[in-house]
């Protein structure tokens, strides 16, 4: 069962199904259990730990989510070991109009070869977010290659929220996290805008993954299972079948956001 779908009225039915699909596909489940008026939920795969909160401000935000290297017991949801800084969230409200995302439909994604787990949560009004973990597809010999991608970060140093961020575990020039919450920032997306010369749109593109690195741009490596598309001539959960692949593709956020969209491999 690589794809699941269905519908959350609030951010607790929205982590309760991200708990059970994930323990149906392969993922650990370490902890999952009630926090004050929310959930937390641990689970990870390989070296991909990744931590939830439906507790995190939830006035604000429906989901939390947070990168670590393992779990324990004894720590607060967010204060496992190595844990970037801050969390990555996917907010109550959404899209360019900041509609209500509950009712929500959600879609749950699962892959392996690389590893990937991730999910789009649709509003009524056809906007959307999102999140993803996973195993970065590696270019270099580095450790470890986890990703943690959500809709939000908060960026202490201008004390604002920055959309779709990603957070790497790699150890690159003497740095453990790159991108979100770490020191060094991160490339990703490469050209989801190039076009080809049949129809003016963009392909299915990979999503590349770099850093800055003695002065130069250096390739990572590319996000498993995922790729950026023009959302031009689809809507919300349309799927396009290439050879023996479909793909579901997305909004970023909405519409009125733009033409780039999310594409993931079912």
């Amino acid at each position: 069962m690589t794809y699941a779908t269905g519908v959350a009225s609030t951010a607790n039915q929205l982590l309760d199904a991200i708990h059970g699909f994930a323990g149906a596909n392969g993922w650990t489940v370490n902890a999952y259990a009630a926090e004050g008026a929310g959930y937390r939920l641990h689970v990870n795969r390989g070296a991909v730990w990744a931590d939830f909160s439906t507790a995190y401000a939830p006035a604000s935000y429906a989901l939390a989510l947070k990168g670590s290297t393992g779990y324990s017991s004894a720590r607060a949801w967010d204060s496992q070991t190595d844990a970037i800084p801050y969390p990555l969230t996917c907010p109550v409200n959404v899209g360019t109009q900041s509609a209500s995302l509950f009712p929500c439909t959600w879609h749950l994604v699962a892959q392996t070869n690389p590893d990937l787990l991730a999910g789009v949560f649709v509003s009524p009004a056809q906007a959307n977010t999102h999140f993803a973990v996973g195993q970065l597809i590696q270019t270099g010999l580095y450790d470890s290659g986890a990703f943690y991608g959500g809709h939000q970060f908060w960026a202490p140093a201008v004390s604002n929220y920055y959309a779709h961020q990603l957070a790497l575990r790699a150890e690159v020039d003497g740095y453990r996290w790159l991108g979100a919450g770490g020191s060094v920032p991160l490339w990703r997306d490469g050209p989801p805008e190039t076009t080809n010369q049949f129809n003016g749109l963009a392909p299915l593109m990979p999503i590349r993954v770099m850093v800055q690195s003695g002065g130069y741009g250096v390739l990572l490596g590319f996000l498993p299972h995922l790729r950026c598309v023009h959302m031009q001539h689809f809507n919300n959960g349309d799927t396009v079948t290439i050879g023996a692949d479909e793909w579901m593709v997305f909004f970023r956020s909405d519409r009125a956001a733009g033409g780039v969209g999310l594409a993931l491999r079912k």
